[in-house]
């Protein structure tokens, strides 16, 4: 697909649009971590306590491919809203290199930090087990996984919104007829368990990877994302692209955090516990998959609108996000809310892992309108290239979270349910520092531009003349 304008046409209708290839993508993704999810429940409960430990990362990867993806959706956004396309493809070029670097990084220290790792979390033999090993392989991931998600961003930014979603689509398909190939040893193939899942997901995104690669390289010379000689390191870029990304990435870097230390709360409940509140956190990452569509959609729009310096086009992707986001929201948590043990029992039928995920569910899917508000917040500091407030934002959010589990613990001590309304409670902070975050883009950013100069009276008779 090519490139696309998006400083023109009806915007209530572009987000939609736009943001349905994105939502296909992320459909099939969660239908692929449900499936996962599926198939390994079969392996038993430390295999699927193994998984949810080692799916801790994913926020991680995200952070750094947020870190990255960010500062490039902004600077090609930008630019390609000024209609300065010779730049487009330098920019891009940095992206790269610096993404290759970073990712190689992250895959031989996931690596060989695979045992400690995995400790952290858990002491229980059986889950180290099944992880480690698991967990060695899947850390070459971090780098295919970087590379997907960074393409992706750059290539929203020039309005190509197709192009991600079939490599995305293909990436996991194939690792779908990958998993239980690999998982079970159908034909003749040996029964690897939960590494097999592991070796299935390297190599569907290796695929991807490649796919991408064989278009940057030149088979599509009429699409801006292409590397171009001379191949040569722009310093000054880089940094432009780190600092704009940075707090970006830290955001998720938190969000992580976050998880990690609910994971920390809940692991002395045992594996049952571990298990449920995996389950339960992947069903809750599909349900906001549809508004981070709308997002990603918004983000673009307003990256490009900005660079145009459509402010008022730029204002209305945002009134259109919030709207289609939280009415998203609202939908899913009543049907998340009055069916759980419906939703859990979907991957697994162990009686007490149902009752954890059943409570988690229904308390965690009171996040999802607020949440949509944080979201759309945060795309559009994303395409406008001012990334340093929503990260405080989710300061205050992580902060008030390890503040009251403190609290919990000392004036009540801790429990399961406790744990989950703390989180819940956790949101409101979240939701207010955003609404700051909106009042102060909104009147001190997105400021109209400059009406022209009137001629002067001495210019006016010249002119006449």
């Amino acid at each position: 697909m090519a490139d696309r304008d998006l400083t023109q046409g009806p915007v209530s209708r572009l987000v939609v649009t736009l943001s349905l290839p994105v939502l296909a993508t992320f459909g099939l993704q969660s239908l692929y971590a449900l499936v996962n999810l599926f198939f390994v429940g079969w392996l038993g409960g430390p295999a699927v306590a193994g998984l949810s430990i080692s799916l801790n990362t994913f926020f991680l990867v995200l952070a750094v491919g947020q870190s990255l993806g960010t500062g490039g959706l902004a600077l090609l956004a930008q630019a390609y809203g000024r209609s300065e396309r010779a730049q487009v493809p330098f920019v891009f070029q940095q992206l790269v290199w610096l993404s290759l670097a970073v990712g190689m990084a992250m895959w031989i220290g996931g690596h060989l930090g695979a045992g400690a790792f995995i400790r952290a979390f858990t002491a229980d033999p059986d889950v180290i087990r099944e992880a480690v090993p698991f967990f060695q392989v899947y850390s070459a991931t971090f780098l295919l996984q970087l590379i997907l998600m960074v393409f992706s961003y750059c290539y929203r930014a020039v309005g190509d919104f197709m192009t991600p979603a079939y490599v995305f689509g293909g990436v996991l398909l194939l690792n779908l007829a990958l998993d239980p190939l690999l998982m079970f040893g159908l034909g003749p193939l040996p029964r690897l368990g939960l590494l097999g899942a592991g070796y299935a997901t390297a190599l569907a995104q290796g695929a991807g990877a490649l796919a991408y690669a064989w278009q940057i390289l030149g088979s599509r010379r009429g699409h801006l994302l292409v590397l171009r000689r001379p191949f040569r390191l722009e310093w000054p870029v880089l940094w432009r692209l780190v600092r704009i990304g940075a707090p970006s990435g830290t955001q998720y870097l938190l969000f992580s955090a976050m998880l990690m230390l609910t994971y920390r709360y809940v692991g002395p409940f045992g594996a049952p516990a571990t298990a449920a509140v995996g389950i339960g956190f992947r069903i809750i990452q599909s349900a906001v998959m549809p508004c981070v569509a709308i997002g990603a959609a918004v983000a673009a729009l307003v990256g490009q609108n900005y660079g145009a310096r459509h402010v008022g086009r730029v204002k209305s992707a945002i009134l259109w996000g919030l709207l289609y986001t939280v009415g998203v929201g609202l939908f899913e948590t009543a049907v998340l809310a009055l069916a759980p043990r419906f939703w859990v029992s979907l991957f697994s039928s162990d009686p007490e892992i149902l009752g954890i995920g059943a409570v988690y569910l229904v308390i965690s899917s009171l996040i999802l309108p607020p949440n949509a508000f944080g979201l759309i917040a945060t795309f559009t500091s994303q395409g406008l290239g001012r990334t340093f407030a929503p990260m405080l934002a989710v300061f205050v959010r992580v902060g008030y979270f390890v503040a009251a589990l403190q609290v919990v613990e000392r004036m009540w001590g801790i429990t399961l349910t406790r744990i989950f309304w703390t989180s819940v409670s956790a949101t409101g902070a979240d939701l207010m520092a955003m609404g700051v975050v909106m009042v102060i883009l909104w009147k001190r950013v997105l400021r109209p531009p400059p009406a022209p100069a009137a001629p002067s009276a001495q210019a006016a008779p010249e002119a006449a003349g």
